[in-house]
């Protein structure tokens, strides 16, 4: 994602959100908090775009992290959203493959996804491309 970008990206995020009114304003100051983050320190990830033409039409946010068991870099997508009129196209498995094909150049090692357990069909997706659960991690935060 580029700067002129940004405002493609946040709204293709935000329209992703299915929650109450009251949590889509946090979601969203949220969001704009992280796209800046992503153009101010590329180190930390970035935002990996999909257009049609001009239109945006795939958005997924990617950070790195070093992973001790692999030795590596590896990249973990947090939220990845089709626009709605564009999806059952394919877009999204190639776009899924494109990224894939984009870290391998850069020699990340592995590629995790998030995925809500709720999301039924984007487990499917996911296991459709090869994704596969390790068995061995569930996601626990800690807000600092």
């Amino acid at each position: 994602m580029a700067s002129p970008d940004r405002r493609e990206a946040f709204d293709l995020l935000v329209a992703s959100m299915q929650s109450d009114p009251a949590g889509r304003e946090r979601f969203e100051a949220g969001v704009g908090a992280a796209l800046s983050l992503f153009i101010e320190r590329p180190d930390y990830g970035f935002v990996y775009m999909a257009f049609d033409g001009t239109q945006a039409v795939a958005c997924a946010t990617v950070s790195y992290a070093i992973s001790l068991a692999y030795g590596t870099v590896v990249a973990e997508v947090e939220n990845f959203v089709v626009a709605p009129q564009h999806r059952r196209e394919g877009v999204g498995s190639a776009f899924v493959e494109s990224l894939e094909a984009l870290l391998r150049v850069e020699e990340v090692g592995r590629l995790d996804v998030i995925v809500a357990a709720s999301n039924a069909p984007g487990t499917a997706f996911y296991r459709s491309l090869g994704f596969d659960d390790d068995g061995q991690h569930e996601r626990l935060t800690l807000g600092l």
